[in-house]
């Protein structure tokens, strides 16, 4: 090899590797960044009505710290292959927007993880209150998070049986919201509070409906 080909070959910049070229703590930190992405764009509208919270807006705002960052942390894990849910994590990229129904695919994981924000934060602060210990809803939040991360590689499946069970999951998730922090008040919270949570529940909705008919 002549000397300038070898000083081209020297200067050329090194590619970055890929996720799967990674190896131990970096392959886990890119999978967990990848898990940070999906749980804050893609849940963008639970964590929103979490901020907007009235009532309970500690107890709300301290579950939700908490499971938001369980969720981000079990998403990254699950992703990984780290810990073995049953089924692999369901991947989400740029080329699944060009496939048929791949709008809805990005529409599902929003819906799944927006129910697990919203199932780790209220229930958690429901038990929070109930027994008014904040240790136990810092704890409780954390569980319900990961759990509910676990749970999305099943409840994205398209059986009939797995539509169903995310009706169930979003109904609790909507449920939970709706019971203890009145929604669609416009007299406390924001004064968005109503459209947000209808958001919410259109985007489940449409999530169901679309795959019964399908």
């Amino acid at each position: 090899m002549s000397s300038s080909n070898r000083d081209r070959t020297a200067s050329r910049p090194a590619r970055p590797r890929r996720d799967d070229e990674k190896e131990g703590i970096e392959r886990w930190i890119a999978h967990v960044f990848a898990g940070f992405a999906q749980t804050t764009v893609l849940g963008l509208p639970a964590l929103w009505v979490v901020l907007q919270t009235p009532y309970i807006y500690v107890e709300a705002k301290t579950a939700g710290i908490a499971g938001y960052a369980a969720t981000i942390l079990a998403v990254g894990t699950v992703r990984g292959g780290y810990v073995s849910v049953g089924h692999p994590w369901p991947t989400l990229s740029a080329s699944t927007m060009a496939e048929r129904g791949g709008s809805f695919q990005f529409l599902r994981r929003a819906a799944l993880l927006s129910g697990t924000l919203m199932i780790a934060t209220y229930g958690a602060s429901v038990l929070d209150i109930a027994t008014g210990s904040w240790v136990l809803g810092i704890v409780s939040a954390a569980v319900f998070g990961a759990v509910g991360a676990g749970l999305v590689p099943h409840l994205d499946r398209g059986e009939r049986r797995w539509t169903f069970a995310r009706a169930g999951y979003y109904a609790v998730g909507l449920g939970l919201v709706a019971a203890t922090t009145d929604p669609l008040d416009r007299d406390v919270g924001s004064a968005l509070s109503p459209e947000l949570f209808l958001f919410l529940v259109a985007l489940c909705l449409v999530d169901v409906v679309v795959a019964l008919r399908d």
